[in-house]
This record gives C-alpha cells, sequence and structure tokens, in this order.
C-alpha cells in the first residue's frame, strides 16, 4: 500500500500553477492512480490526500512538460506561497514565539506526515540551520 504524502489542496495550487504554464491536467496527471477513465479527459475530482506514487508519477509529469528539475519546481511553487497557504501548519508557525521554536514545530509536522522527506534542524554558533533530504528519489 502506496504511503500518504500529499494533501490535494497542495495538488490544487500546483496544476493552477501548471495551467498557466500551459500544461494541461490530461498531461500533469496521467498515469495517475486516482482517475477514473471517463476522467483522464476532463477536470476532475482530486482525492483528499495524494499517495507517494503518485506524487512521483505527477512531479515527473509536471518537470518533463516544463523541462526543469523537481527543485525548481518546488522553488517556483514555494515563492508563490504565503504562510495562510499551509492551513493549520501556517497557523502553528506563525503563533510561535521564536525562529527556533517555529523551525521545531515545522521538523515534527514534517516527521508526522511526509515520509518522502526527512528534515533535521541543528545550531551551531547562532545559527539554526535546516536540512531537508528526500527519503525517496526524486525526478531530476
Amino acid at each position: 500500500m502506496a504511503n500518504i504524502v500529499l494533501n490535494s489542496n497542495y495538488l490544487e495550487y500546483l496544476l493552477s500553477y501548471l495551467k498557466n504554464k500551459g500544461v494541461s491536467h490530461i498531461q500533469s496527471l496521467a498515469g495517475v492512480s486516482f482517475l477514473a477513465n471517463e476522467e483522464r479527459d476532463q477536470e476532475c475530482r482530486l482525492p483528499k490526500n495524494i499517495t507517494d506514487f503518485d506524487l512521483s508519477i505527477i512531479l515527473e509529469n509536471s518537470t518533463k512538460s516544463l523541462s526543469i528539475t523537481a527543485y525548481q519546481l518546488g522553488l517556483e511553487l514555494g515563492r508563490g506561497m504565503t504562510s495562510t497557504s499551509h492551513g493549520s501548519l501556517g497557523l502553528a508557525l506563525i503563533c510561535c514565539n521564536t525562529i527556533k521554536s517555529a523551525i521545531k514545530t515545522y521538523v515534527d509536522y514534517v516527521a508526522l506526515v511526509s515520509p518522502i522527506f526527512d528534515v533535521k534542524y541543528h545550531e551551531e554558533n547562532g545559527w539554526i540551520t535546516l536540512e531537508g533530504t528526500p527519503s525517496a528519489p526524486l525526478s531530476e
């Protein structure tokens, strides 16, 4: 059974971004497991959560269509989001008293909800370093 790694709210944001770049839903979602054959030719209803299997397919389709890496796609998406784009996580981060507390909250959250990324932080000489590494392969 596949692991759930992404809430569909993020997928809606990605599909909107791709549509603005000229990539159709049909191109983006080709090969995913959650679409019935009759939905492949039209706008579809998304499941509440996206599995690691489907996320891998969507990322590969998206990066190939745009001729960019998954990291470039993530950067582009991240630049267009606000802290409230992340729902309750964004609210929790805004409510933290310190940057360190916000980073710890974020690291704890990622550990709970996303088996595709490992996020760690460490503090040295007054600096906090946040390190994210994929625990599953990402397409290049």
